[in-house]
């Protein structure tokens, strides 16, 4: 068993030197006497173990990027004990006892070897685990018994307390206790709420922002709190945080949020300008287009780090100057990418090792770095830490050409090993091109499916996609609550690369709207194809690949259930549609399911869709079930409002729900036509007046008779200029 204690309070319980003031007499990079205390430093929680012994030596262990150093700084100048930088020593069998010697002289180092026997003094000693990294197994077990020499038979009052990265610390405390010291081990926990809350301040502290110190979260501190907790609501929830609180939140998203590199680059995230703006729409969030960049800044951020602590290991190691350029190429982003892949994987890739280096410095590269890996902050044993780190990994896999050099392709990965963040990291790390004036982040179209399930397993409220083709382009748009967006910087818009004219997608399928002109493929899970609710597919040629296809109109329904239709399920297709002849269909309700295509087997009869508008406008039939589906998203996809006509972001129908869809711009055309849609500067404005001399209202929309709702709207709509020519068109293209 094992509880949380406060690392200050567990400092205060070990010995502080009771000698007089130590005096270096000689001058060593890795010791110092007096360690200046750090600033603006939040002592985190350890976990300690609750059937704790006594013991010489006290083993503090983090993940990488935790604040090890900084707390071992910390600890030592509350104990006015010395702390020793082992990344600096060249530790082996006398590296300690030595060090100590020569910088405290023959007639302080043993008065001061004495106290530290008798539990009167303290010793700190930070970064084992790069000490581990440069040295090697021998030389490392060699100066871990210098420690039990040091230590002696006296005191078990953890005098000695030693900082480390988690699996250095495993190899550490073994090999302690093989020469007769079992030591105590503590962790140091990501940080609480409150102790994010503060460190965060502290962060904002040191930002000089438009010339000036920044201050607003001290001086309105309340209303900048509850900014700060709806940025970090935001993050939980995308974590997969139901809870309607961010201290709620915690206990299940503290681990990642409580991380100091992800609470500095939070903090960044929260400059904002004008007090005002607090609260308020225009205060930053991590919306669905920014939460991908965000994350990524704290993800390289712990990658460059680790590059930079490795070089520094390194460079001795391998005889290279500071100056160095090949310094530059070691352990980058990427390599440490591929060798994360490789272990998580269990091997399998080989390692394309600098070209700048020799083949005997390769030989020491590569021994060093297989030392240091397991110790990478992104690693739990043979696994990721989380489910961040293991997505940015998979999206970066998945983007960047250049790991083909290590033997790795790009090609995209299963849907169901994706997490809630690659959707994210895919967006903030792709290409970009310019689509209708908008930088727009480039797709594969292989990547379609993982992207969709990804983005849907990050998402608290329901989320919803739209794919559209035409010949020129082709585009996908995720949002959460999609339908009703708080604008479009809450939605990831994708455009589609390598296009084949096949779109493949798994079940669960449901929020989405699918329009092309090429076919769709639908594979199930263990031979089941989950649909709903709230999908509509309109293509050339439908695939199901099942022997199982289940379909309802709301998300977890069961028998009995009163739900109303307004989820249902439109499958419409120009030409053919494919599926097992043996295919068991299941429906509930019996109106969730609406399909129109030649020739239905059998298992589809009860659900085709009644005579086609078509017949009476000159449009093939197809295309005038997608007309009247159009018409109704459009329609349905404007905001009430208690005090004007509802709106609806003009960006977000051009871009989104009209798209390069040419028969949604037409359906778009006919209504503003008919002045039923008009525009105002940014938004699009519902006519209700208007739309009422049809008899149209919202309800009767979301039904499963809609179609007869809009029958003399389609009729007038047929009759404008632009359905003209558009019936015209697609008769041609019949």
């Amino acid at each position: 068993m094992s509880s949380r204690a406060a690392l200050r309070d567990l400092v205060d319980s070990l010995p502080r030197n009771a000698i007089g003031g130590l005096v270096e007499q000689s001058i060593d990079s890795s010791f110092f006497a007096h360690p200046v205390a750090p600033a603006s430093y939040v002592w985190p929680d350890v976990i300690v173990d609750d059937d704790k012994h006594a013991s010489p030596v006290l083993l503090v262990t983090a993940p990488g990027a935790m604040g090890k150093s900084v707390a071992a700084r910390a600890t030592a100048h509350r104990l006015g004990s010395p702390l020793v930088d082992l990344a600096k020593v060249a530790i082996g069998g006398d590296g300690l006892t030595g060090l100590l010697t020569r910088v405290l002289g023959w007639t302080q180092a043993p008065q001061f070897v004495t106290s530290l026997q008798r539990g009167t003094a303290s010793l700190v000693l930070d970064s084992l685990d790069e000490a581990h990294l440069a040295a090697g197994r021998a030389h490392f077990l060699a100066f871990m018994k210098n420690v039990v020499e040091l230590v002696g038979q006296g005191s078990s009052n953890s005098q000695v307390v030693i900082f480390g990265r988690r699996d250095t610390m495993e190899s550490a405390y073994l090999a302690l206790a093989e020469y007769g010291v079992e030591a105590q081990q503590v962790s140091i926990s990501p940080l609480a709420y409150g102790q994010t809350c503060e460190l965060i301040d502290l962060v904002l502290d040191d930002i000089v922002h438009q010339g000036r110190s920044y201050d607003l979260h001290r001086q309105h501190s309340v209303p900048f709190g509850q900014h700060r907790d709806a940025v970090l609501l935001d993050m939980a929830r995308a974590l997969g945080s139901d809870a309607q609180t961010v201290q709620l939140a915690w206990e299940s998203v503290g681990g990642f949020l409580g991380y100091p590199p992800v609470v500095r680059v939070l903090g960044r995230h929260l400059v904002i300008d004008n007090p005002a703006a607090l609260n308020s729409s225009t205060a930053p969030r991590t919306s669905g287009s920014t939460r991908g960049g965000l994350l990524r800044e704290v993800v390289e951020e712990i990658l460059d780090r680790e590059s930079a602590k490795v070089r520094d290991q390194l460079r001795p190691a391998l005889g290279l100057e500071p100056s160095d350029p090949r310094l530059g190429v070691l352990y980058s982003r990427e390599e440490q990418i591929v060798r994360l892949l490789q272990r998580s994987r269990g091997g399998g890739r080989e390692i394309a090792l600098p070209g700048s280096l020799s083949p005997d410095e390769n030989a020491i590269y590569q021994d060093q770095i297989e030392n240091f890996l397991p110790d990478h902050p992104f690693l739990r044993g043979s696994g990721f830490e989380n489910v961040v780190f293991s997505d940015y990994v998979l999206a970066y896999e998945t983007l960047a050409d250049t790991v083909q050099v290590h033997g790795t392709t790009n090609s995209a990965p299963n849907a169901t090993s994706v997490g809630p963040f690659f959707a994210h990291f895919v967006h903030a790390m792709s290409a970009t091109s310019r689509v209708d004036g908008d930088e727009v982040a480039v797709l594969r179209e292989a990547c379609i499916d993982a992207v969709l399930k990804s983005y849907s397993a990050g998402c608290i409220d329901p989320s919803n996609f739209v794919y559209s083709d035409n010949p020129d382009q082709t585009r996908l748009f995720l949002g959460e609550g999609v339908d009703h967006p708080t604008g479009p910087s809450d939605v990831l818009k994708f455009t589609i690369s390598e296009r084949s004219g096949v779109v493949e997608l798994t079940s669960p399928l449901g929020r989405g709207l699918v329009i092309t002109r090429g076919s769709v493929v639908i594979s199930g899970v263990a031979d089941e194809i989950q649909l709903g609710p709230d999908l509509s597919v309109f293509a050339e040629d439908i695939q199901f690949v099942g022997k199982r296809i289940g379909v309802s109109s709301a998300m977890g329904s069961t028998i009995g259930d009163s739900s109303d239709n307004d989820g249902r399920v439109t499958l419409i297709a120009r030409g053919s549609v494919d599926s097992d002849p043996e295919m068991k269909l299941s429906v509930y309700p019996a109106t969730a399911l609406a399909i129109f295509w030649s020739n239905p087997s059998y298992q589809w009869l009860g659900h085709v869709l009644k005579l086609a508008p078509g017949s009476i406008s000159g449009l093939p039939p197809a295309a005038a079930w997608q007309l009247m589906f159009g018409l109704r998203r459009l329609l349905t996809s404007f905001q009430a409002s208690a005090t004007a006509d509802p709106s609806a972001f003009s960006e977000f129908v051009d871009r989104i729900i009209v798209g390069s869809n040419p028969v949604f711009h037409v359906a778009l055309e006919g209504l503003v036509e008919l002045g039923i849609v008009s525009r105002e500067g940014a938004l699009y404005r519902l006519r209700l007046a208007r739309l009422s001399d049809y008899g149209v209202n919202y309800a009767a929309l979301r039904g499963p008779d809609f179609e007869n709702t809009l029958e003399g709207l389609y009729s007038d709509m047929m009759k404008t200029d632009s359905l003209q020519e558009f019936a015209r068109d697609e008769s041609g293209n019949e």
